[in-house]
């Protein structure tokens, strides 16, 4: 049984590396094909094809590079969304104690468990979105909050951002949009998108939603297809 979840457990915390993905999905492809030590057959479809789901000629077989991707990026979101957590506290203190994990910058001396789930960084910024509550807690031009622009925030001006940081700055203290500095800070466009936004009537705090998923909770597959999809040697 412990023999069988390692391989899990290990790939949910470290980043494997490419080479050795490499060696252990050719393993699997020379087993599929009927392929010995003495004797290569032929591998009919590539090993990025058999990968596809199987309504689209594939088999479903996992890519382990981007199936690794999915569980390290599940560990970091159970991070954001327990900032109170003592791995959550420590990784903050460590590196990025003026800021959220998507200030913290890449450095040399990073533990290796910090970098493997800060590569999962990318993954997660095209994937998920804020949902608005107080506002306090989401970057106006950092973070991705307006889910109908393409690039999840509105459009940065030198104006905008010496009078807002946060969502926040933009309700009015009843609880509403500040309709008349929204209009004056952003095209008319965004600024009809921002405040098309509903905001609860109760005071409550911002929280994240995957936008890979209708329920909007984080899943490692719909993770390791935006993975698959997105990788460079992908092949449809």
């Amino acid at each position: 049984m412990v023999a069988q979840a390692l391989p899990t457990y290990a790939m949910s915390v470290f980043q494997l590396t490419k080479s050795f993905c490499d060696d252990l999905e050719q393993m699997c492809a020379r087993f599929w094909w009927g392929s010995t030590l003495d004797k290569r057959k032929i591998h009919w479809k590539t090993w990025n094809v058999l990968c596809n789901l199987k309504e689209e000629g594939g088999l479903d077989f996992r890519s382990l590079s981007e199936f690794n991707a999915a569980m390290l990026a599940k560990q970091v979101w159970r991070v954001l969304n327990n900032p109170t957590s003592l791995i959550a506290r420590l990784y903050k203190a460590k590196y990025f104690p003026d800021g959220s994990f998507w200030d913290a910058l890449p450095h040399a001396s990073l533990s290796f468990s910090w970098r493997s789930i800060f590569s999962t960084k990318a993954l997660l910024e095209d994937s998920f979105c804020w949902q608005v509550g107080d506002g306090s807690s989401i970057s106006v031009f950092s973070n991705n909050w307006v889910s109908a622009l393409p690039s999840g925030k509105p459009s940065v001006s030198s104006m905008a951002m010496e009078e807002v940081q946060h969502v926040s700055d933009l309700i009015s203290v009843t609880g509403v949009w500040n309709d008349t500095l929204i209009h004056r800070l952003f095209p008319e466009e965004e600024a009809a998108l921002i405040t098309t936004i509903p905001l609860s009537r109760r005071s409550v705090v911002d929280r994240l939603t995957w936008k890979l998923s209708k329920d909007g909770k984080f899943s490692v597959r719909t993770a390791y297809c935006s993975a698959f999809s997105r990788a460079s040697n992908y092949t449809p």
